[in-house]
């Protein structure tokens, strides 16, 4: 066959289908006649519900303010206060920033683009930074409404269809719901109230962006439309790749949507997807070039640079055995939205051979065969295949930070927000398909049913706008995070900050007796933490650091002493020391400390600041203005000029 009659066949394929998507009273499309309920057919009605939904939800997290490694990643991060750093990137991977903020600079340059928009904007307003979180939430919904609408119009829906039509078109609120569950369920809290977390919201984006434009392209009879919608599908992969390692799926969802639900060649259909397949080696060679940067460190650093591997030596089949629970406990929540946590204190497991291993593998393996079973049944049903896709995109999506690559917090909810889009999905269907067995109707004409899902919804957006309430204070969330994780260090550490931080210091007055009562409890979580975990050093230098803001100088060196006893090489807890020199006034010794942590690291970029102010308190001027030029070009913040020329007036 010509290359020319190939493409005239492909063209009467496509056309067909074109014409038994315009005969069938399908739920995007008016129907000549009309009912009495048109109207909520109606996706512009849809549109307006989902997004109206979307703000009731969140309206009461627009203010939270910047919380936990919002500080590294956005607040201290200096690639995101100048465009200018976006053309060196590289160049920060040799300054003391965060070892996680400096993989987010290399492996997230398009998340980090977009809060760089955000502060040349409105600088460090964090209303600006959650409203652009809400949008691109809104902007998921929608889509997960309009992917859910395509695939019941797929070849695959429609071939298999009976003869009447309004069989097809009964399907209409499977999208509608879809999107409204996903929108308003609390899991998403946290990648949307939680700001840095815009990396998991923004790669979903351009995921779906670059799935949605992939389907425009095959259904297209324009072979322009054709290409632009192939091509923009490609740069959306890009982004997607760009702004999260959790895209590396994609193409894999890409070709497994293909095979589900169109037909032709293998061999044809294959081709057609070569462009987004090809871009799963972005994230491959960005951990080869990342690694090869830091070549010059041990294995033990590279790993950690990489964030692929827990500082207490996970392995890949503990942190296997792990997650088959996580995975269960990610399905509770979404079925349940109860107990949620920032924090979770959860258990390694050592060893296959566990019931917590055995008993969540059988589960999972169960909901594998069923999916597979209702794949290899889906000619009978069209809606199993839903339900199947459903279910391997939430495998698919969750593979990457849910298999054998040990990332060092077992468990966090931010992780679900992608692989739940498959999961609301399968759900969905299979409730219409169980309820049409069982009550021989369809849920859109049972107003049991449809008062049931607008209930659930009402319920979902409740939870998210009283689990809001908790990011609207740190304290707060931390107090709610110690209450479910009472033996985890960290939760009674940043708890601990949280109280301290809201403490208004003033060295020349005396602290109030609230503020005294802040510091006490700050002091005691603290102590909780050392506790737990004797060996963390930063800890006990923290609280030595609180232990000056209460003048129990003795005790603070104490803390300090044994920080340095257990990391010697940090200079941290010596800068700790010599703030505590300058705090009793002595700036000759604490002149000392900076210099020897200078010497231990002399990037530290904390320690020429604590310097120039000793220096300054000295007279020095000279010298401390010299120290500070140091500080401010080791972290990069322009915006300190102001605070340099004030301190040396």
């Amino acid at each position: 066959m010509s290359e020319s009659e190939k493409m005239s066949v492909k063209r009467k394929k496509k056309q067909d289908v074109q014409k038994t998507e315009q005969n069938s009273d399908l739920p995007y499309l008016k129907s000549s006649e009309q009912d009495e309920s048109s109207l909520w057919h109606d996706p512009f009605v849809h549109t307006i519900f989902i997004i109206i939904v979307g703000f009731i939800a969140y309206t009461n997290s627009l203010m939270a303010p910047f919380f936990f490694d919002d500080y590294s990643n956005i607040v201290d991060n200096p690639t995101i206060k100048n465009f200018r750093n976006f053309h060196g990137l590289m160049e920060f991977l040799g300054f003391t920033i965060d070892k996680e903020t400096v993989q987010s600079i290399f492996m997230r340059p398009v998340g980090l683009f977009t809060f760089a928009a955000n502060y040349a904007i409105h600088g460090l307003n964090h209303f600006g930074f959650h409203i652009t979180n809400l949008l691109i939430h809104i902007c998921n919904a929608l889509m997960v409404y309009l992917l859910f609408f395509k695939t019941l119009t797929t070849p695959f829906m429609i071939s298999t269809a009976s003869e009447d039509s309004a069989e097809v078109r009964e399907h209409w609120y499977l999208p509608l719901f879809a999107a409204l569950i996903f929108i308003s369920h609390p899991i998403q809290t946290q990648s949307v109230t939680y700001i840095v977390q815009r990396y998991v919201p923004l790669a979903t984006f351009f995921y779906l962006g670059a799935l949605l434009l992939f389907l425009i392209g095959r259904t297209s009879l324009s072979r322009k439309t054709e290409i632009i919608s192939y091509t923009l599908s490609f740069i959306a992969a890009i982004l997607a790749m760009g702004s999260k390692e959790i895209a590396f799926t994609l193409p894999v969802v890409v070709l497994l949507y293909e095979f589900m639900f169109f037909e032709g060649k293998a061999a044809t259909r294959f081709y057609r997807i070569i462009p987004i397949i090809m871009t799963m080696g972005i994230i491959p060679l960005k951990l080869s070039k990342l690694a090869s940067l830091k070549q010059s460190q041990s294995a033990e650093n590279m790993q950690a640079v990489l964030s692929l591997h827990d500082a207490t030596g996970t392995t890949a089949f503990e942190y296997l055995f792990t997650q088959f629970g996580v995975i269960v406990t990610y399905i509770r929540l979404l079925f349940f939205p109860v107990g949620q946590n920032l924090d979770y204190d959860y258990h390694l497991e050592k060893t296959f051979f566990s019931f917590d291993v055995i008993l969540p593998l059988t589960l999972l393996l169960s909901i594998v065969a069923g999916s597979l079973w209702l794949l290899f049944h889906s000619r009978q049903n069209r809606q199993y295949r839903i339900i199947a896709f459903g279910i391997f995109w939430f495998f698919i999506t969750l593979s990457v930070e849910s298999s054998v690559i040990p990332i060092r917090d077992l468990i966090f909810e931010h992780r679900i927000y992608l692989p739940s889009i498959g999961f609301f999905m399968a759900l969905l269907t299979l409730i219409s398909v169980v309820y049409h067995r069982y009550a021989r109707l369809e849920l859109s004409k049972s107003k049991v049913a449809t008062i049931s899902l607008v209930s659930v919804v009402i319920i979902l957006s409740s939870a998210t706008i009283a689990r809001n309430r908790l990011w609207n204070y740190n304290v707060t969330m931390w107090r709610d995070v110690v209450s479910k994780s009472p033996n985890k260090a960290r939760a009674h550490s940043n708890l601990g900050f949280a109280l301290a931080s809201a403490v208004k210091y003033d060295p020349k007055a005396t602290l109030s007796p609230v503020d005294a009562i802040k510091l006490h409890d700050a002091s005691l979580e603290l102590r909780a933490a050392i506790r737990i975990n004797p060996q963390d050093h930063v800890v006990y230098a923290n609280l030595a650091e609180m232990l000056i803001l209460q003048k129990k100088y003795e005790e603070a060196f104490k803390n300090v002493d044994t920080a340095c006893g257990l990391r010697p090489e940090d200079p941290f807890p010596i800068v700790i020391r010599g703030q505590i020199f300058a705090a009793k006034d002595d700036q000759e010794n604490a002149i000392k400390e900076y210099r020897k942590a200078i010497s231990l690291n002399p990037q530290f970029a904390k320690a020429h600041l604590r310097l120039s102010d000793a220096l300054e308190a000295q007279g020095n001027k000279q010298e401390a203005t010299k120290e500070l030029d140091i500080f401010l070009r080791l972290s990069f913040q322009e915006s300190l000029e102001d605070l340099k020329n004030s301190q040396l007036r």
